[in-house]
C-alpha cells in the first residue's frame, strides 16, 4: 500500500477567529498484484500462467485550509464556520515491473520479465469547502462539498479516461444534555 509521513503547522489570526494551516508529505510504497490466465499454444494446448506485478511510488504533496469562525450577531450563544482546502496535484514518482511466471513448475524461479518500466502517476488538484452553524454542546448543521477532476490524473504511460467527481455531503448532531451524569444524554446523536 501507499505510506505517507506528513507535518502540519496552523495559526489562528484575527482574534482567534480565522485559522489557516498547511499540510507537507512524503508518501511513498509499494504495490503487489498477480493474477492467473490459461495461455494457448501450438505445441502443448492451454498453459496455466501467472502475472505479476510489483510498483514502487514516491512524491511530495502538500494541501492547505483555511476556516474563520464567528459568533451570529444577535443570537445567543450561535457560531457559524466557514472553511477551503485545497488538496494540491502531486506527481508520484514510480516504477513497475511486471512477470509472467512459469506455472507448470510451481517451484521454479524462472520469470520471463514483461514489462520494466520508469514513470509517474499524477494525482489531481482536489477542492472542498463547507459551512457550519451550531450551538456549542448542543447541536450542529453543516453541509461540505468536494471536487476533483480525474482526467488529470495520469498513471505511466497508461490510457486513463477518467472524468469529474464530487460529492456533497449534509449533516448535523444533537447532544441532549452535555452536563448530565447519563451518558446516553451525553452522547452525540
Amino acid at each position: 500500500g501507499l505510506n505517507q509521513i506528513y507535518g502540519g503547522i496552523g495559526v489562528r489570526l484575527l482574534e482567534r477567529k480565522l485559522r489557516v494551516g498547511a499540510n507537507f508529505s512524503y508518501n511513498f510504497g509499494r504495490t503487489e498484484y498477480s493474477s492467473e490466465a490459461t495461455l494457448t499454444t501450438s505445441a502443448t494446448g492451454f498453459v496455466p500462467a501467472r502475472f505479476d506485478e510489483d510498483i514502487f511510488l514516491s512524491g511530495p504533496a502538500a494541501s492547505i485550509g483555511v476556516m474563520f469562525i464567528d459568533r451570529l450577531k444577535g443570537s445567543e450563544g450561535l457560531y457559524f464556520r466557514v472553511g477551503a482546502s485545497v488538496d494540491f496535484q502531486s506527481t508520484l514518482n514510480g516504477s513497475r515491473q511486471t512477470f509472467l511466471v512459469n506455472s507448470l513448475d510451481p517451484t521454479s524461479t524462472l520469470n520471463d520479465t514483461i514489462r520494466d518500466q520508469e514513470g509517474d502517476v499524477t494525482l489531481p488538484l482536489r477542492f472542498g469547502v463547507g459551512a457550519m452553524i451550531h450551538k456549542p454542546a448542543k447541536w450542529s448543521l453543516g453541509a461540505d462539498f468536494v471536487y476533483q477532476d480525474w482526467s488529470d490524473f495520469t498513471y505511466f504511460d497508461d490510457d486513463v479516461n477518467l472524468g469529474a467527481d464530487w460529492r456533497s455531503s449534509f449533516g448535523g448532531e444533537w447532544i441532549p444534555n452535555f452536563e448530565a451524569p447519563k451518558y446516553f444524554n451525553r452522547m452525540s446523536y
